[in-house]
């Protein structure tokens, strides 16, 4: 993103279709350049100033074709949206002509994201992995709670705050606790000083998994940089804290956890298994 931090837009929000007859020999964007750059005398390479964002950036390609791009943006000959549109439409021409190229793992994570409010105000938003999902949200934020997690069950509530030392202080509060816990503070009389909630759902239900994936919770708060956990009211069965915590369980959420709130937790990868 440029310093004007100004997006790119495109305002008929249409898809590329392809118009040309069938069986017809497809044009692709590399030579439908090639052309426009033989019109004029163009530079190869260019600083890409008078963009908003950089080509490069907006499609993970710095070859010829999006420096051509970049130079008739520059130059006039085409707008810049119009050169936004033709370099996204380049980098899928490139990548199915190398199919390996953007091969997603198969046990890369995946996360469904929903989000209610406005993100650049007042918002919250719901991760939802394979079986696990998070609802984040900031204190002046809980009205929008409800709208991601209406009638499923909560089976944890982190508060999230910061004490007078600056360290990020976490409060672990079960299905029982939650509620009256977030009345208080949208009420505004609470003197936890947290300023960010985290909703867990979808956690094992039976035990020992559900124990495991707690105390698993608990030990990754533990270990993070700059995170005390302050409190925790979760219930496990006897001995789940002096056992080791499953991580097959806990990965799902910690994972989630991480994207929503970096630094708050530390995951630790077990011996032999890959980090994704």
């Amino acid at each position: 993103m440029a310093e004007s931090n100004i997006v790119l837009q495109f305002p008929s929000g249409r898809l590329l279709v392809d118009a040309s007859p069938s069986g017809a020999r497809k044009q692709t964007v590399a030579g439908l350049v090639r052309s426009l750059a033989a019109m004029r005398r163009l530079p190869t390479s260019a600083s890409e100033e008078p963009l908003a964002i950089k080509l490069s950036a907006l499609t993970g390609l710095a070859d010829r074709t999006v420096n051509w791009l970049t130079a008739l943006a520059q130059s006039g000959v085409i707008t810049p949206a119009s050169a936004g549109r033709l370099a996204l439409r380049h980098s899928d021409e490139v990548a199915a002509s190398c199919p390996g190229l953007h091969r997603v793992a198969k046990s890369a994570a995946r996360y469904a994201l929903a989000v209610a409010g406005d993100p650049f105000g007042r918002f919250a938003f719901r991760l939802h992995g394979k079986n696990a999902w998070i609802v984040f949200a900031p204190v002046d934020s809980l009205g929008f709670l409800s709208e991601l997690c209406p009638g499923e069950r909560i089976q944890a509530c982190m508060l999230v705050g910061c004490d007078a030392e600056r360290w990020t202080t976490v409060r672990l509060l079960n299905s029982g606790d939650w509620r009256r816990c977030l009345g208080t503070l949208g009420a505004g009389t609470s003197r936890c000083g947290c300023h960010h909630v985290l909703l867990l759902g979808g956690l094992p239900s039976r035990e020992p998994e559900r124990s495991d994936t707690l105390t698993g919770i608990e030990h990754a708060l533990g270990r993070g940089g700059n995170t005390r956990l302050v409190s925790s009211s979760l219930r496990k069965r006897a001995g789940a804290a002096g056992s080791v915590p499953g991580q097959d369980e806990s990965r799902d959420v910690l994972a989630m956890i991480e994207l929503a709130f970096p630094g708050l937790v530390d995951v630790q990868v077990p011996a032999g298994d890959p980090e994704r």
